[in-house]
């Protein structure tokens, strides 16, 4: 049968890197099978932290600077998502409260606006409106009113009703708002990356049970964002599926990012339940997910796993649905790991995905020659990523 493996490739310079994947036959082989190329655009939750306070240029842009406090305590509040809204409610900017409380964000046009806030174990504020004129720099103060979340108190149901956009004060409404505020707080940082990060990443081929390492090979760099990858635009993976053919008989596979779990497109499409962890999960809740209908295109599936004292995002796993190769492993998919800085902002320190790497096994029966695919192994991609060495001391002390 043939001896083939995947073969990865990884450009980090690109402005949308990818990782892909190729099947090629080593010597020996009796022949090639059909190239099955994998370009891997898992986003994952990316850090930086605060937001860079800069005046603009006389006549130029306008801009909305000011402070988030607690409201009981007085106290600055890091790591708050602020949202510039106009007057039809829609956000034009968005950044995140640094250490101090501060922040700074851009208006795009003269107009009027208002200022919403929000951060885990608070109620979400909506300022009053203003007005912003070319060129001005409007100061806002936002108080944010402490509000502990318990969701050590959620109860599991054995028979649970798979719901679209849960109604707000059931358990799944409960975790998804937890999830949604993390996922929300990783846009933003993404977006700022103001951070630098030392990020090795590995490229492993495993066996078909993922417990041996085969091969290995690892690159340690610096970048300004924990992993620079990015997934397609919801509607185009909703639309043509997680994974999707190429004219060369390639595939791509495509994991959701942030901005995917949070857009109409994923959550009108998408089922959501609670579970209770066990094993490596054991005293965590999850918030697992599921496409509403099988609608003949690969999907994805996975379970948001949150700490229900801390209220926190811990790891994401997924997975695909309608794979291309029919093959019989529980170990492929993705997971992410993160982990919030002392800011209030979050970063992913690790993270795996997993593709089956498969091969032609031939057999003569009576004389008629059988073909069929089997699972030769496993090739893996992630990564860990923390902090530069000089920046650890900084975020810590913010």
């Amino acid at each position: 049968m043939p001896e083939d493996r995947s073969v990865a490739r990884f450009n980090p310079d690109r402005a949308r890197p990818a990782t892909a994947h190729r099947t090629v036959g080593y010597p020996g082989t009796a022949r090639r099978l059909a190239r099955h190329c994998f370009r891997i655009l898992l986003s994952l939750a990316l850090l930086g932290a605060g937001q860079a306070l800069l005046e603009p240029e006389p006549g130029e842009a306008q801009s909305v600077r000011g402070s988030v406090v607690d409201g009981e305590m007085g106290q600055p509040v890091t790591g708050a998502v602020l949202r510039l809204l106009d007057e039809d409610g829609e956000e034009r900017a968005r950044a995140m409260s640094r250490g101090d409380g501060t922040f700074a964000l851009e208006g795009p046009e003269e107009g009027r606006y208002r200022l919403e806030g929000e951060r885990m174990g608070y109620l979400s504020a909506l300022g009053d409106p203003f007005r912003l004129e070319r060129g001005d720099v409007v100061h806002q103060e936002i108080e944010l009113s402490p509000n502990p979340v318990d969701l050590a108190g959620i109860e599991v149901e054995g028979d649970q009703r798979c719901q679209v956009r849960p109604e707000d004060g059931e358990a799944a409404a409960r975790l998804w708002e937890e999830a949604r505020m993390a996922l929300t707080a990783t846009e933003v940082t993404e977006e700022e990356d103001l951070h630098r990060f030392e990020v090795v990443r590995w490229r492993r081929e495993l066996d078909s049970s993922a417990t041996r390492v085969e091969e290995e090979s690892r690159e340690a760099r610096r970048y300004l964002s924990a992993n620079p990858l990015r997934s397609a635009p919801a509607e185009e993976l909703e639309a043509d599926g997680y994974i999707q053919p190429q004219p060369d008989g390639s595939h791509v596979y495509y994991a959701p990012d942030a901005e995917t779990l949070l857009s109409d497109a994923f959550l009108d499409t998408h089922c959501f339940t609670v579970e209770e962890g066990a094993g490596d999960e054991e005293g965590l809740l999850g918030l697992s997910f599921q496409p509403v209908e099988d609608r003949g295109v690969p999907g994805v599936k996975g379970v948001l796993w949150i700490d229900p004292t801390s209220s926190q995002l811990r790891h994401m796993e997924a997975d695909y649905t309608n794979y291309p190769y029919d093959v019989a492993t529980g170990e492929l998919g993705a997971r992410v790991e993160f982990q919030r800085l002392p800011t209030g902002a979050w970063f992913v320190d690790r993270w795996w995905i997993r593709m089956p790497r498969v091969g032609l096994e031939r057999s003569d029966f009576r004389g008629q020659r059988i073909e069929r695919l089997r699972l030769l192994g496993i090739s893996e991609v992630g990564g860990e990523a923390r902090l530069a060495q000089e920046e650890e001391g900084d975020a810590a002390g913010r």
